[in-house]
């Protein structure tokens, strides 16, 4: 395909940052997905970038597997699928335009409720009843089609006290079955899964793959409190970026 040099950059770049993520560095695809949407459309960005995380979710499912917390995945799936449901009316009826806005809204959804979680106290008691979690999940599930973006459930295990691996874990796991009942709303609905989509997701794979082996070992490493904040910086610029 008769790619530029942005969005060749664009397409690895964000093969590795979505192997990162789904390995531990969670959040570091909130950076990927404004940069897709620039590159190649936000309505056709959304249809590349699902695959890459499917790749990503898969890789993270064979590591994590075992630490998922079935109970909270499976009282959230439901809403999540309305989430899901909700977000493709939403993304059928609107303009390129209007959909980048929607991306943007998301991840600045998103980002708010990360700067929440670092900044409030940390004796915050999070509820867990099921209003809580259909709230929880019906966003996470609109956000996650209109934009990839799905950060709050993220942030919700953070809440809730659960530690790094069973929070990937449990997301890894999440958004595996997301992802794959998201597949036939963008080729048959949307139209934005095509052969030429797909021949760009494999040009990515072995970013996503290097990506992967990138965040397993740099997780170990890096301060998390420095990483949040440049995180949330970059986020928010990119959305901001997208959103104008």
């Amino acid at each position: 395909m008769d790619l530029s040099v942005w969005q060749w950059i664009a397409l690895i770049g964000s093969g590795l940052l979505n192997g990162m993520h789904k390995t531990g560095l969670n959040g570091l695809s909130m950076v990927a997905i404004p940069v897709m949407a620039a590159a190649f459309g936000a309505k056709v960005s959304s249809g590349i970038v699902l695959p890459m995380f499917i790749v990503g979710d898969v890789i993270a499912v064979l590591y994590y597997r075992q630490h998922a917390q079935l109970k909270v995945l499976f009282q959230s799936l439901p809403w999540v699928f309305l989430g899901v449901g909700i977000g493709v009316l939403v993304g059928d009826a609107v303009s390129d335009e209007t959909f980048g806005r929607l991306i943007s809204a998301s991840i600045i959804i998103g980002l708010g409720f990360t700067a929440y979680q670092e900044f409030s106290r940390r004796d915050v008691v999070v509820p867990k009843g099921w209003l809580v979690a259909a709230f929880i999940g019906t966003i996470t599930g609109f956000s996650s089609m209109v934009g990839n973006a799905a950060l709050l459930m993220s942030l919700y295990l953070v809440a809730l006290g659960f530690n790094k691996r069973e929070i990937i874990g449990t997301i890894a796991w999440l958004f595996l079955t997301v992802n794959l009942i998201k597949i036939p709303f963008h080729v048959f609905v949307w139209n934005t899964i095509t052969w030429e989509t797909m021949f760009l997701d494999a040009l990515a794979v072995p970013a996503i793959l290097v990506g992967a082996v990138l965040g397993l070992y740099l997780i170990r490493f890096i301060p998390e409190r420095s990483y949040r904040l440049f995180l949330m910086t970059t986020v928010g610029l990119a959305a901001i970026q997208l959103m104008i």
